[in-house]
């Protein structure tokens, strides 16, 4: 087990390190870089802050167990690999076929699909991970790895069902704020500014709800001896239960993450009422991991440096991309370590025991029938 360890470890800490040091070939020192620079440190000094001030005992665990963040080392060389035999042209980058989502059209190609189905990989084997830092207070990744198998398919499932409701919502959203919007700007002419930007605030409001009610599905998920719809509702209900214990971290990850709302609101009129025209144009974007909440990506970077008229550098896109998938591991840390916190005799009654093959890292677990997926 130790030299599968070491042997894991030293493979993702090369991986990310060749990563890195291909995309830093052709660096040039210049505007990009320099507010790249700038925003990388103010954007660690928030992403730690955060770690030491609100999510303390998920951070400990980290610092006990850095093995937990192998997975995230293969993850990063793992996608950067999908992007460049992906880039170019290239065949895996084609769309096989489009889902039309209102105003959406969703492309599905090749690469698409290995990207979703190496996400799920991920989540599976960190999810392992993490329950067992917590439960155990050790992290093998070896039988974590081996566990993944057995439930690989349930959160499989689970990704794509959120990622396919969230797609859903975002083309929903997405006309009915564009509707409204203009209607609004149309009737209230320049207060109509205000009203679009309620909307745009209550679509962010309500992403942060749904990351608040599925915040424990994933861990209740893999440990569970349930089937798949029990599981995922009881992973709803432990979510929802135990809110107050993490409502704080998650609504500051979520705009670390990258929530945000941008509107432009154009208004203008010459001589009387009848001569009036405005405009109203939009855009918003959303932080939805929706089950996974293990993000990786740098939503912000990109967003800001779009705003300086610069194009983000691939170096500081994965830099950027790793401290967040460091801040998800920390907070799904943070969220097992606090429902599994309950002291003895408060334990909700309708709680299922977790999966015969997790039972031993609970004292006193007793065995049971696997319930099929």
């Amino acid at each position: 087990m130790a030299q599968f360890q070491d042997s894991a470890r030293w493979l993702a800490v090369a991986a990310v390190a060749g990563l890195l040091l291909w995309q830093s070939g052709g660096l040039v020192l210049g505007a990009a870089f320099f507010w790249s620079v700038l925003f990388l440190v103010v954007f660690a000094a928030a992403l730690f802050a955060t770690l030491f001030r609100l999510a303390p005992d998920g951070w400990r665990h980290v610092g006990r167990h850095p093995g937990l963040l192998v997975p995230l080392g293969f993850l990063a060389a793992g996608l950067a690999l999908i992007d460049w035999l992906s880039g170019g042209g290239s065949w895996l980058h084609s769309p096989l076929f489009s889902v039309p989502l209102g105003y959406v059209k969703a492309p599905v190609s090749l690469a698409w699909l290995l990207r979703i189905l190496l996400s799920a990989l991920f989540a599976t084997w960190m999810t392992l991970l993490v329950v067992e830092a917590v439960r155990r207070d050790r992290a093998d990744l070896r039988a974590t790895l081996s566990q993944s198998k057995r439930r690989f398919l349930r959160v499989l499932v689970l990704l794509c069902l959120g990622w396919g409701l969230s797609t859903l919502l975002y083309a929903a959203e997405l006309a009915a704020v564009s509707t409204l919007g203009m209607e609004a700007a149309h009737v209230l002419g320049r207060a109509g500014g205000i009203v679009s930007w309620l909307l745009l605030l209550g679509v962010l409001a309500y992403r942060f709800l749904i990351n608040l009610v599925t915040a424990a599905v994933l861990p209740v998920a893999v440990e569970s001896d349930q089937g798949f719809f029990a599981a995922l509702r009881s992973g709803i209900a432990q979510s929802w239960r135990y809110r107050a214990r993490w409502w704080k971290l998650l609504l500051v990850q979520y705009f670390l993450m990258g929530a945000w709302a941008v509107a432009h609101y154009q208004y203008s009129q010459t001589g009387g009422s009848l001569s009036s025209t405005t405009k109203f144009d939009f855009s918003f974007r959303y932080f939805a991991p929706w089950l996974a909440g293990y993000e990786y990506k740098a939503q912000w970077y990109s967003q800001v440096m779009g705003w300086l008229g610069h194009e983000p550098l691939a170096l500081v896109v994965t830099l950027s991309a790793l401290l967040s998938g460091l801040l998800s591991i920390v907070v799904k840390l943070a969220i097992v370590q606090r429902y599994t916190s309950e002291p003895p005799g408060e334990q909700p009654a309708d709680q299922q025991p977790p999966d015969p093959a997790l039972a031993e890292t609970l004292p006193g677990s007793r065995p049971s029938v696997t319930s099929g997926d």
